[in-house]
């Protein structure tokens, strides 16, 4: 069964969003955190989706790439390179038309599954994105990586390669089974 944790709704710019309720001892209380995230669209054209692990009270700190033991580098396909850094690329949302001048930006929808193993202190991940683009076909990628060495997962955070994140509804939910 699946709880709503958290849900925010973005509809003006905001830098990043980011869940830390409930996750304090997070995989003790669920075994499964599930991320949704409908009709993210970015300010500005050509970004990535990123995702953040965070820790210490209330998700206070980034966890430092020191800390992390592997991630997804590749946005084509889910185990292509692994190397140490700060963040995870989920999505790179490039596709539009240009019109005078300008691109009309894809919207996009995703899923992402958290798993949490030794002590709270890493986690696995593999989700999906899906947006159709302006050509009408339906693009998108699957993506999966395995996380920190930090003291405890305590937050997650989402936010754009550079610039805004400009609208979408981002819902986290725990998992019991």
């Amino acid at each position: 069964m699946s709880v709503l944790i958290s849900s925010t709704t973005v509809s003006s710019d905001v830098s990043s969003v980011t869940f830390t309720e409930a996750l304090t001892g997070a995989f003790s209380t669920y075994g499964i955190y599930v991320v949704t995230i409908n009709g993210l669209r970015f300010a500005n054209d050509d970004r990535d989706l990123r995702l953040r692990v965070r820790t210490g009270t209330n998700g206070a700190t980034i966890v430092s790439s020191n800390d992390y033991l592997s991630m997804t580098s590749g946005a084509e396909s889910a185990d292509s390179s692994f190397a140490a850094a700060s963040f995870w690329r989920m999505n790179y949302n490039n596709i539009g038309n240009e019109i005078a001048g300008s691109y009309i930006r894809e919207s996009f929808n995703a899923i992402f599954y958290f798993y949490g193993f030794e002590a709270n202190k890493r986690l696995r991940y593999h989700g999906q994105t899906t947006y159709q683009s302006s050509d009408g076909n339906i693009r998108g990628q699957f993506i999966n990586g395995t996380a920190t060495d930090a003291t405890e997962v305590t937050g997650l955070q989402f936010y754009s390669s550079s610039g805004n994140i400009n609208l979408g509804k981002f819902s986290l939910f725990g998992v019991n089974g």
